[in-house]
C-alpha cells in the first residue's frame, strides 16, 4: 500500500470514529395491516407510533391518557411531496411532534424506520456505528429520521456538519426526515441551501393557525375546558394575539393553560390578587392579564424550577427531577422503579405519589418511562455538590447500573468525562 493510499486510509478511519452515532431500527412490518382505511391505525400500529414517540421523546398524551390535540404548522402541506425534510424552529415549537405527524402520514408505506440518536431504547436492532455504515444499511423502502439534529456528533463544525448531512441525503429512502436542535438555529439553518434535493421548512404558526392552537388546547383538554369557558373563550382573539407576539409555539399556549390552572381555585373563586377591586374579578380579565404576565418559556421554566428549589417542603419533588436529568444524561430507564429506587439511594428521599400529576407541567408520560421536554430539561440545572452526590452513587454500583447497549455506554461515558474533576480520588 502506498503512503498515500495509507494517509488516505487513516483519514477515513479518522473520520468514522468521530462520526460514530447511535441508531435505532424499528421494523414496520408486524403492525402493518392491509385491508384497515386510511388514516385508521390498529392498535399495533399505535404501539409503533408510540415506540417511535419514545425514540424521539415526543409527547403525545396527557393525564389520564388524553390525547394531546395537534394544530398543524403552516406550510406542513407542502412536506408531502419531498422525500427529504429539514426541519427547524425555536424550543418547544412542536418540532419533534411534527416529525411524528410525518412519520404518521408516511408509516404505511415504509418497511422499517431508522432513528438516529433515539432518546429512549426502542426497536429491534440498537447500535452505535459511523454514519457511513448506518447508511449503506438503507434501502429505498426505509425511512430515516434524525430529531435533535446534529445531537450525537462528537465534531459539530459546519463542514463535518455539512458532510454528514451529504451522506445521509446521497442513499435513495422513502423519506428522509433531519430536524434541527433548536441551540444550533442560527448555525445550521441555512445547511439545505448546499443540497437542493432537501425540503427545507422553519416550524411557524400564523395567527390564525395560533388562535387555533389556544382555542384547540381549551376546549378539547379535560382539565382546561372550564378555565377555557370562563377566562379564554369572550377574549380568544385578543388572548391569543398576546400570546403569538410573545413567543407563538405549542409549549407558551400549554405554559399559559397550567399557569391559568394553577391559580384558579379549586372552588371556582378567581386567583388571588383579582378580588380586591370588582371591576378586576371578570374571568376575562384574569385570562388577559396572565397572558400578559406569562413569561416566555425557557424563563417560564427556570422561574418554576428556581421558585421549586427554594422550598423545602418540596425538596423530594426536586430530588425527583434530578434524577430524571441524571437518567437523561447517563442513559438510564426512566420506569417509576428506577427512578424511585435512584432517589432513595442518591439522595435519601422519597419519590412524590404520581409525580406525573403533581409535576404535570413538566413531565408526561410515555409507555413506562417518565419524560422531560428539553426546554424544562434544560432548566434543571445540576449543582456541583448534587453532581457529587450522583458521581458518589455511580461508582459505588458501578457494575450494577453501567448500561449494556453502545448507544448508552457513550452516554454514560460522556456524563462521566464532563464531571471526571467531581469525582473523588480512589
Amino acid at each position: 500500500m502506498s503512503h498515500a493510499s495509507s494517509a488516505a486510509l487513516l483519514k477515513n478511519q479518522a473520520y468514522d470514529e468521530i462520526n460514530d452515532v447511535s441508531y435505532a431500527v424499528l421494523d414496520v412490518s408486524p403492525y402493518y395491516i392491509n385491508d384497515i382505511a386510511d388514516g385508521n391505525y390498529s392498535s399495533k400500529e399505535n404501539g409503533l407510533l408510540q415506540q417511535i414517540s419514545a425514540a424521539i421523546n415526543v409527547r403525545l398524551t396527557l393525564v389520564d391518557d388524553q390525547n394531546f390535540p395537534y394544530v398543524y404548522f403552516d406550510n406542513f402541506s407542502s412536506l408531502s411531496n419531498s422525500d427529504k425534510v429539514f426541519l427547524y424552529g425555536p424550543s418547544g415549537c412542536g418540532k419533534s411532534r411534527g416529525v411524528l405527524e410525518i412519520i404518521r402520514l408516511n408509516i404505511r408505506h415504509v418497511e422499517r424506520v431508522y432513528v438516529i440518536n433515539p432518546r429512549n431504547v426502542v426497536g429491534l436492532e440498537l447500535g452505535r456505528a459511523p454514519v457511513m455504515d448506518i447508511v449503506n444499511m438503507f434501502s429505498e423502502n426505509d425511512m430515516v429520521i434524525w430529531d435533535n439534529f446534529p445531537d450525537d456528533l462528537i465534531r459539530r463544525d459546519y463542514s463535518n456538519v455539512l458532510r454528514v448531512l451529504e451522506l445521509l441525503s446521497s442513499r435513495n429512502v422513502k423519506k428522509l426526515v433531519v430536524a434541527l436542535k433548536p441551540k444550533y438555529m442560527e448555525f445550521f439553518r441555512g445547511l439545505p441551501k448546499e443540497m437542493p434535493e432537501f425540503f427545507s421548512s422553519e416550524i411557524t404558526y400564523g395567527k390564525e393557525s395560533f388562535k387555533a392552537m389556544v382555542k384547540s388546547y381549551g376546549s378539547n383538554i379535560s382539565q382546561f375546558k372550564e378555565i377555557f369557558s370562563k377566562c379564554v373563550s369572550r377574549d380568544l382573539e385578543k388572548i391569543a394575539n398576546i400570546l403569538w407576539n410573545k413567543e407563538p409555539t405549542p409549549l407558551t399556549v400549554l405554559d399559559y393553560y397550567n399557569e391559568l390552572r394553577g391559580k384558579h381555585a379549586k372552588n371556582g373563586e378567581m386567583p388571588d390578587g383579582y378580588k380586591s377591586n370588582s371591576h378586576l374579578t371578570h374571568p376575562s380579565f384574569v385570562g388577559v392579564t396572565e397572558a400578559e404576565k406569562l413569561p416566555r418559556s425557557s424563563n417560564y421554566y427556570v422561574h418554576q424550577f428556581a421558585l421549586l428549589t427554594s422550598l423545602q417542603e418540596r425538596q423530594a419533588d426536586v430530588d425527583f427531577l434530578y434524577v430524571l436529568q441524571m437518567c437523561y444524561e447517563i442513559g438510564l430507564e426512566r420506569t417509576e422503579t428506577n427512578v424511585t429506587n435512584l432517589q432513595q439511594a442518591i439522595f435519601g428521599s422519597v419519590s412524590p405519589k404520581e409525580p406525573h400529576s403533581k409535576l404535570s407541567n413538566w413531565l408526561y408520560m410515555v409507555g413506562k418511562q417518565y419524560c422531560i421536554h428539553d426546554v424544562c430539561r434544560e432548566s434543571i440545572k445540576l449543582k456541583d455538590d448534587t453532581k457529587v452526590k450522583m458521581l458518589s452513587y455511580v461508582s459505588n454500583n458501578f457494575n450494577k447500573i453501567i448500561p449494556t447497549s453502545s448507544s448508552q455506554v457513550n452516554r454514560f461515558g460522556l456524563f462521566l468525562g464532563r464531571n471526571i474533576e467531581l469525582l473523588a480520588p480512589v
